[in-house]
């Protein structure tokens, strides 16, 4: 039966594609979710020190 073979390949191609390109999406979104989670939470604070010599 090689038309169930051949549906059977063109489902396992397919399938692999959708996990492949959705994980892809789920760790692009991560790297960029933690990327604004990083950049909204640090903030510098610049001091001017004074040194004074004795």
């Amino acid at each position: 039966m090689p038309q169930l073979e051949f549906v059977w390949w063109v489902i396992n191609f397919l399938l692999v594609w959708i996990v492949l390109f959705s994980v892809i999406t789920i760790i692009s979104n991560n790297k960029q979710s933690t990327e604004t989670i990083e950049n909204s939470s640090t903030s510098i604070n610049k001091t001017l020190t004074t040194w004074q010599w004795a």
